[in-house]
């Protein structure tokens, strides 16, 4: 009995390991004794080979992982393929030892587009049936349409070429465009390639919506399965570059006498926008300008962009204003010109008109300069001290006048308060007939009035009068200063016409009296220096007698004192001659350089520019910049929708009384910032905030933080639901 049931179970479970217990064939009785039965058994990685969606007349391969798991060498001697497009290169039969796997490769050549659900059967020893694997598939024909890329300078017109390789039989096609603010269709430039055959060309323009269309008149294809169908031309109005990719476009074939749509891909195509930037100043500033001179301002205007500029035109609302530069005026990329604007209107007065210049900048067609500035008649009237002793200053006035002067008016002011001594006045061949007077405004100020009782001073040049001073005390030897302000030339009109300075200081010193009959002569030297350095060792010259003893030099400027002329005063000191004349020197402090510059900065695209800040290297006496009379800016072309580049940091504008300003300019540094899909308020991330901005901008009323080109996460050229679909999804995959 145990025998039999043994030779049975073998026979059944050939491949498995079977362990039987024996047992007696009588009742009650135990068989202490066992057998083990061997076998192979397979094993798949996967019960389903998919091979998706992939194109017609080509080779796909995938790998099926067989394991022996049973006792014995599996051997699998073939594979049935139930359709003739799958295939196996491994070679059989195949031996797989116990416990051990190897790989069964299939092939699949697609040659019919459609859906194929089929199965192969691995013919081996194994004691398992499940040998049966399923194959499946969607194979298509490749019928593709491409945009070209184009390239070109704004204000150009390129071509833009669609090419199609197709397996298929394409009868026609339709491609819509939304075409970008950047891009003008050519009207008329639509035109089929060789490859048609009577096949017609239709193109449309609506709501911004391009849609071009090739098609059969009698049905027929177009010849060949590759190559350039049609082209058609753009402007280009815009800045960078743009996308263009068409949407629901169309390849129409006919497969059992119905049209369907074959297209199995569409891309878009890169159309690069080389453009010019113009940067210049919106204002030009002419300044005070004298009637007798040229009355010319110049404008300097650099292009920053990627292109060649081209001024083509410079237009006033002024008639009386023009340039000397012949237009149209050429820019190279990364170069400057200067432009000089000419006013030939000499009336005095103030002046403004606007300045309109016309470019190929695309973002600044027309860009308005405010153009003002004054015209004067030069007429200065200046002053100085002619003599100076204990008990009398000579004052020499001249006057350059280019209008004919009848009146003359200033007011002199000192410390020690002054009287005019009307018996010294003394005037010139050209101020003959002019009457002198003067009022005490105050005990420290002098009011002088001359003016002429018939005709004026003609036009010209040259000293007007000298007039004598009384101090209010007798003056001793030293150093004293004078100064001349509320200066009015009038004219018969009874305007005024003065056009220097408001005021201006006069030092002057009271040498100790000359001898006549002097035997030595001492000389103070004259310098020059540098604001905020301490003076130079004043030194003299003598002749005649030889000295005894040094004089006293002194001066009232120190290293504190602003720039202007000083005198440089020598007395006695030690000198023991009793017969010595003594002459005064000048010191003339002049502006101390002083450098201004901002520093190199970095930020990323599409990020605002950050606080330009400046330094300063030349400051005297422990100042800084609020001595300034007004303070620097810097300013730069660069934008927050500026590309990736290098602009620079303009800084400009500082005045100072005391300093001779230079500028050192900096660098700002755009580094690229990519571009993340979904990523609607470009911060870097894609979470729940980005969904947030789809959906206001949707509901039509988007935030100040909505990008549009980052939040078209499907890439379609519309901001949709699908795009919000599309977010949620690259959030979940995070």
């Amino acid at each position: 009995m145990l025998a039999l049931f043994l030779c049975l179970a073998m026979g059944t479970w050939a491949a498995n390991t079977v362990t039987l217990s024996a047992v007696s064939s009588e009742p009650g009785t135990e068989v202490p004794e066992s057998a083990s039965v061997g076998g192979a058994k397979a094993e798949y990685s996967r019960m389903t080979i998919d091979f998706g969606r992939v194109p017609i007349r080509d080779t796909y391969s995938e790998t099926l992982e067989v394991r022996n798991t049973g006792n014995e060498t599996l051997t699998i001697t073939s594979i049935v393929f139930m359709d003739e497009t799958f295939s196996t290169t491994t070679s059989l039969p195949l031996e797989i030892a116990a416990g051990s796997s190897q790989s069964v490769e299939v092939k699949y050549a697609p040659t019919v587009r459609g859906e194929v659900r089929t199965q192969m059967t691995v013919i081996c020893n194994s004691v398992s049936k499940l040998n049966t694997i399923k194959l499946q598939a969607q194979p298509f024909a490749v019928n593709e349409l491409h945009v070209g890329d184009a390239s070109g300078i704004s204000d150009e017109e390129v071509t833009v070429s669609l090419t199609m390789n197709n397996m298929d039989d394409i009868l026609g096609f339709q491609a819509n465009f939304i075409m970008p603010e950047a891009l003008e269709y050519v009207d008329g430039s639509f035109e089929l390639s060789d490859r048609k055959q009577d096949h017609i060309a239709s193109a449309s323009l609506h709501d911004n919506v391009l849609r071009l269309i090739g098609f059969s008149t009698s049905g027929k294809a177009f010849k060949g399965n590759d190559g350039e169908i049609a082209h058609f031309k753009v402007k280009l109005v815009g800045r960078y570059g743009v996308l263009l990719k068409p949407y629901e476009a169309i390849l129409s074939a006919v497969f059992d006498h119905k049209t369907e749509n074959a297209i199995s891909a569409d891309y878009g195509g890169q159309i690069t926008i080389n453009s010019p930037q113009m940067y210049t100043s919106n204002t030009l500033d002419f300044g005070d300008m004298p009637l007798t001179g040229d009355i010319k301002k110049t404008l300097t205007i650099n292009n920053y962009g990627s292109a060649p500029l081209t001024i083509s035109r410079i237009e006033f609302d002024n008639a009386s204003f023009e340039v000397e530069e012949t237009l149209p005026l050429q820019i190279e990329t990364s170069q400057s010109k200067t432009i000089t604007v000419v006013n030939k209107d000499n009336t005095e007065g103030e002046f403004a008109t606007t300045m309109q210049i016309y470019s190929n900048d695309p973002d600044q067609r027309l860009f308005d300069v405010k153009v003002t500035g004054c015209v004067f008649a030069p007429n200065y009237l200046t002053a100085a001290v002619h003599e100076a002793s204990t008990e009398k200053v000579v004052l020499k006035v001249s006057m350059d006048n280019y209008d004919v002067i009848s009146g003359v008016e200033f007011d002199l002011t000192a410390p020690e308060g002054y009287s005019l001594d009307e018996a010294s006045v003394s005037l010139a061949d050209r101020a003959q007939g002019m009457v002198v007077t003067s009022r005490q405004t105050d005990k420290y100020t002098l009011h002088v009035f001359a003016y002429m009782m018939s005709d004026g001073i003609a036009p010209g040049e040259g000293e007007l009068m000298t007039i004598g001073l009384v101090p209010g005390k007798a003056l001793t030897d030293g150093s004293y200063s004078l100064t001349i302000s509320n200066i009015l030339l009038g004219t018969e009109d009874l305007k005024d016409k003065y056009a220097g300075e408001e005021s201006s200081t006069m030092y002057f010193e009271v040498p100790t009296a000359a001898p006549e009959d002097a035997e030595a002569f001492v000389t103070a030297k004259s310098y020059t220096r540098v604001y905020g350095e301490a003076n130079p060792t004043f030194e003299y010259t003598s002749s005649g007698e030889t000295l005894t003893g040094a004089p006293e030099i002194t001066c009232l400027a120190t290293a504190t004192s602003a720039v202007g002329t000083y005198p440089i005063v020598i007395k006695k000191g030690t000198i023991g001659n009793s017969s010595v004349s003594y002459v005064n020197g000048t010191l003339t402090i002049t502006k101390a350089p002083l450098t201004i510059k901002t520093g190199n900065y970095t930020r990323k695209e599409r990020e605002e520019n950050p606080d330009f800040e400046v330094s300063y290297e030349g400051f005297k006496n422990q100042e800084t910049e609020a001595v300034l009379d007004i303070r620097p800016s810097v300013t730069t072309l660069a934008t927050k929708d500026s590309p990736a580049g290098q602009y620079e940091l303009i800084v400009s504008g500082a005045q100072a009384q005391n300093y001779e300003i230079t500028y050192e300019n900096g660098t700002l540094t755009i580094e690229e910032r990519p571009l993340i899909p979904g990523d609607a308020n470009d911060d870097g991330t894609v979470d729940e905030k980005d969904v947030k901005e789809v959906v206001d901008y949707i509901m039509g009323h988007p935030s100040e933080a909505f990008f549009a080109e980052t939040a078209d996460a499907t890439g379609d050229g519309v901001i949709n639901a699908a795009d919000i679909v599309a977010i949620l999804n690259i959030i979940k995959k995070k």
